[in-house]
């Protein structure tokens, strides 16, 4: 059986002046399981050319991805979500996502390998995936953690609903993974 594949099809990024977010576009993460396709975040609304070239370089187009999942409802996660309209969504339950949307809980496994990991603290239902992949373990985190600068000098995100559960869930995320896909910035290894 050939591991699980890690892929992100677009590294996110944010641009602030100051105090002020200027522009967020998050990070889209394919996870290749075998049969089964997982993206992970959909982006900003706009970004649908971006995806479908993405995918397309792989020899996919989003009809052949099964399972989207949204970290959280934010719009720069979500933005692209009508994309794939043959796909099952899931989000947590606590960012009421609509009525058609599967429950993320946590340690629920999506398909072998890959299962949810509740991280709040950015938003009330926050959540990350994790993906075990050979001896290797990612986890992409949304804006769990934002960018690598937030985890240098282990800072919450900056937008947060409780500050110390932001925290939290961080050090959840850099307990178990090697990587980590940030919300809005490239794929960065954890230092042992």
């Amino acid at each position: 059986m050939m591991p699980i594949r890690v892929i992100v099809l677009k590294s996110g990024s944010l641009l602030r002046e100051g105090e002020e977010v200027r522009d967020a576009r998050s990070s889209v993460t394919l996870v290749d399981a075998g049969s089964k396709k997982i993206v992970v975040d959909t982006g900003l609304l706009g970004e649908d050319g971006v995806l479908i070239d993405a995918l397309a370089a792989r020899g996919l187009s989003p009809d052949d991805v099964d399972f989207v999942v949204n970290t959280h409802l934010h719009l720069d996660h979500c933005g692209c979500n009508l994309l794939f309209r043959k796909s099952v969504f899931y989000a947590d339950r606590k960012e009421n996502p609509p009525i058609y949307f599967k429950h993320a809980d946590d340690g629920k496994e999506l398909v072998p390998g890959v299962r949810f990991l509740s991280t709040p603290g950015h938003t009330e239902g926050s959540v990350s995936v994790v993906v075990v992949s050979d001896d290797r373990k990612y986890v992409i985190a949304g804006d769990a953690i934002p960018t690598v600068e937030n985890y240098e000098t282990m800072t919450p995100p900056a937008i947060n609903i409780d500050e110390k559960l932001a925290k939290e869930s961080m050090e959840r995320i850099l307990k178990i993974a090697d990587f980590v896909i940030p919300g809005h910035d490239a794929m960065f290894e954890v230092k042992r």
